[in-house]
């Protein structure tokens, strides 16, 4: 759940061609479920990697129609459930179009509560984030061994965290971290076959600034 207040996005874009608000996770997260994860854009934008640039949460995004149409919009053929708006900023950076971050305008974004949810959300945003990196040229190989390591830490937060809130957080990190396995199982197998990367996008500069 989101919640939006102020209308200061809408004013930037009277200077600015793309804008994005901050994230607020105080608010509407009460207790231990403040600790469920933390949020990339609670003080700056976030940066997924030196070949992606600054990249902003979908729903914190303001833009016109004509920028965001002469853009592509949001690539709803990406084979994963998130990302699309760190692949949407990418190309956006490509063409030259700089995202301005707007802290006086504020969303407020609620948790999820239930451990499947949690566990969920932490999947799709690793599985997405591997598919994000591998889509930008930049996704590293990776161990079996070294897979399976990575899963230790999360868990053992899981089962021994010494509060709700860390037990919850280990349980985010834990799907994240199988959802990046999944998805370094799924290029292996090469089942991801999909246009080139946003730095040659035809909207794009035809240049790799990175």
């Amino acid at each position: 759940m989101a919640q939006v207040i102020g209308g200061s996005n809408h004013r930037a874009l009277d200077s600015e061609v793309l804008v994005a608000a901050r994230m607020d996770r105080s608010f509407l997260n009460h207790g231990w479920r403040r600790e469920v994860r933390e949020l990339a854009q609670e003080t700056v934008l976030g940066n997924n990697g030196k070949r992606h640039g600054s990249w902003a949460y979908g729903c914190t995004i303001g833009t016109r129609r004509v920028t965001f149409d002469s853009l592509g919009g949001f690539d709803e053929s990406l084979p994963v459930r998130a990302g699309e708006d760190v692949e949407f900023c990418g190309r956006a950076a490509a063409a030259g179009v700089v995202l301005a971050f707007v802290p006086d305008a504020v969303l407020r974004y609620r948790f999820p509560s239930s451990p499947r949810a949690i566990l969920r959300q932490g999947f799709t945003y690793g599985h997405a984030g591997a598919y994000i990196e591998w889509h930008a040229g930049n996704l590293a190989p990776t161990k079996l061994r070294a897979d399976i390591r990575s899963l230790l830490g999360p868990t053992k937060l899981v089962a021994l965290g010494p509060s709700a809130g860390k037990r919850a957080h280990g349980l985010f990190l834990l799907g994240r971290r199988i959802g990046m396995l999944v998805a370094h199982r799924q290029e292996r197998l090469g089942r991801w076959q999909l246009p080139p990367p946003y730095c040659n996008h035809p909207m794009g500069s035809g240049q790799n600034t990175h």
